[in-house]
C-alpha cells in the first residue's frame, strides 16, 4: 500500500516559481519518503477539447510514503517539509495539503520506450464536490475509467487518489478533494496528441455516464521533475 502528500501553492504573483533545486536540497532524505515529485505549470491552452484552462497552481508537490506513519511523522512545523513550508509562505506562497492512498493502473498496457533525460508531463485532475453517495460513486470511477486511461496513446503511468483521515501538525490549510488522478507522458506533444484522440472522448463519454457530481474538477497540464 503507498501513501501520497499532495502540496499545492499558489502566489500572489502569477508565474512566480519554486526552483526545483530548492525543493531538493529540502526534501533529501526525509526519513520514509521513497519519491518526492515537483509539478510546475506547462502552458498548453485548448489543448483538451472537453475542459477549459484553469487558473493553474504555482507548484504541487507529491510525497510517497509505503506507511501512513512515516508520512504523518513527516507533518509536524519542526520538520524539513515544515520548515520548508513555514518559509515559501513568508515569500507569499499559500499552501494546501492532503495525504491521499494511491492506486496504480494500466501495468498490462504496453508502454513507449523510455526517453533521456528529461521532465516528464502530467495532466493533474481533482474533483471537489459532493456526490450523493461518495463510496458508491467511487467505486464506480475506480471499476470504470481508470481502465480507458490508461489506453490513451502513449500513456506512461496512470494513479488516481482517494481521500482518507490523517494526521497533521502543519500550519497550512487543507484540501477536501474527494479524489485524484494523473495521467503521465513523455512530452507535451504526447500529451496534446492523446487528448485530441477518440479516446479522450470515450472518457468524457465514460464519466457523464457517473452518478452526479456537483462541483469542480480541473485540469492541469503540469511539468513534473523528480526531486
Amino acid at each position: 500500500m503507498t501513501y501520497c502528500l499532495f502540496m499545492t501553492a499558489r502566489h500572489r504573483m502569477p508565474g512566480f516559481r519554486l526552483r526545483v533545486t530548492d525543493i531538493q536540497q529540502h526534501f533529501a532524505a526525509i526519513p520514509g519518503v521513497a519519491q518526492v515529485l515537483c509539478h510546475q505549470p506547462l502552458e498548453l491552452p485548448d489543448a483538451d477539447p472537453f475542459i477549459a484552462s484553469e487558473a493553474t497552481p504555482n507548484c504541487m508537490l507529491q510525497l510517497y510514503c509505503g506507511t501512513i506513519e512515516h508520512l504523518e511523522a513527516a507533518l509536524h512545523p519542526q520538520g524539513k517539509l515544515g520548515t520548508f513550508v513555514q518559509a515559501s509562505s513568508m515569500a507569499g506562497y499559500e499552501w494546501e495539503q492532503q495525504v491521499m492512498l494511491v492506486r496504480r493502473f494500466g501495468d498490462d498496457v504496453p508502454k513507449p520506450a523510455l526517453p533521456g533525460r528529461e521532465a516528464q508531463v502530467t495532466y493533474l485532475v481533482h474533483y471537489s464536490g459532493q456526490v450523493a453517495d461518495e463510496a458508491h460513486w467511487v467505486e464506480r470511477y475506480l471499476r470504470q475509467h481508470p481502465p480507458l486511461l490508461a489506453r490513451l496513446p502513449d500513456v506512461r503511468n496512470v494513479e488516481v487518489y482517494t481521500r482518507l483521515d490523517y494526521c497533521s501538525q502543519l500550519p497550512v490549510a487543507r484540501s477536501k478533494a474527494l479524489q485524484r488522478n494523473k495521467v503521465v507522458f513523455d512530452s507535451a506533444k504526447a500529451l496534446r496528441a492523446a487528448l485530441a484522440s477518440p479516446q479522450r472522448e470515450t472518457l468524457r463519454q465514460d464519466f457523464l455516464s457517473l452518478p452526479r457530481f456537483e462541483g469542480e474538477s480541473p485540469h492541469y497540464p503540469m511539468r513534473t521533475f523528480e526531486c
